[in-house]
């Protein structure tokens, strides 16, 4: 896991990618730390708030395949086998 304070500057950018932005703080995230199972992340911020992200893997699977069932079963470049991701 990356954090970084602002943005990916351009000359990071080819060894860096960013996977998801939170912007729920409304000043800068302090500190980040993760539960000792790993299915919890709490960030604290100069905002006074410390916020609880929820890491469970069965829970991010089933909020993605949400997201993305549709996707996976009208595109027409989507190989078969990948279609099935998300039936469970």
């Amino acid at each position: 896991m990356l954090a970084c304070h602002g943005n990916l500057s351009r000359s990071n950018q080819g060894f860096y990618t960013a996977l998801k932005s939170f912007n729920t703080h409304q000043a800068n995230v302090l500190s980040l730390g993760f539960s000792p199972d790993g299915e919890i992340l709490a960030s604290a911020a100069a905002d006074s708030k410390i916020i609880l992200w929820n890491f469970n893997l069965d829970d991010l699977l089933l909020e993605i395949c949400q997201q993305v069932y549709g996707y996976l079963q009208t595109n027409p470049n989507i190989i078969n086998s990948d279609r099935l991701f998300c039936d469970y």
